[in-house]
């Protein structure tokens, strides 16, 4: 995207569209002779945070602080994208995992991973199915969607179930 003419030194921003996404920051520098990454942002120390190629103003609420409900988009192997919980920490200076986040029904001190959203800017995923009252329905369920495509009678589904459940 290159410079955007409304952005200034001292405004603070969110980065966008790079590996860096959804780090918030103050820009410290604008280089006009960069179209790539025009933007210097850094943390509340000063310290280098990124240089942006994309950024986005945020207002007071914009900026996270600890105590804020969240939704982890980004940890190092993707298996936390989505939970919510509660901001514990930010590590300005940590470059790659810079918050700590408690997360709903954890008993752990919580896990650091690299980018967050406040939970209220994210939108609510769909409410998930209800799970079957019995459980070994969930089997038979898993057991059709399996043998989709294929040429099979009840018997191959109950069996195959049965399988799933370790019955077999």
């Amino acid at each position: 995207m290159g410079y955007d003419p409304n952005i200034n030194v001292g405004d603070r921003v969110e980065i966008v569209r790079d590996e860096n996404s959804s780090r918030t920051g103050v820009v410290a520098e604008i280089d006009h002779a960069d179209p790539d990454v025009p933007y210097r942002i850094v943390d509340g120390h000063g310290d280098l945070v990124a240089w942006a190629r994309e950024v986005r103003k945020v207002d007071d609420r914009g900026a996270l602080k600890v105590g804020d409900r969240v939704v982890i988009t980004g940890d190092l192997f993707k298996s936390l994208v989505g939970k919510r919980g509660k901001l514990a920490e930010i590590d300005e200076r940590d470059t790659e995992y810079p918050y700590l986040v408690r997360t709903d029904g954890s008993t752990s001190g919580g896990v650091w991973v690299e980018a967050v959203r406040r939970e209220d800017d994210v939108e609510q995923p769909a409410p998930a199915p209800e799970p079957p009252a019995n459980p070994f329905a969930a089997h038979v369920e898993e057991a059709k969607r399996l043998l989709t495509g294929t040429e099979h009678c009840g018997a191959d589904v109950i069996r195959l179930a049965e399988i799933l459940a370790g019955r077999w």
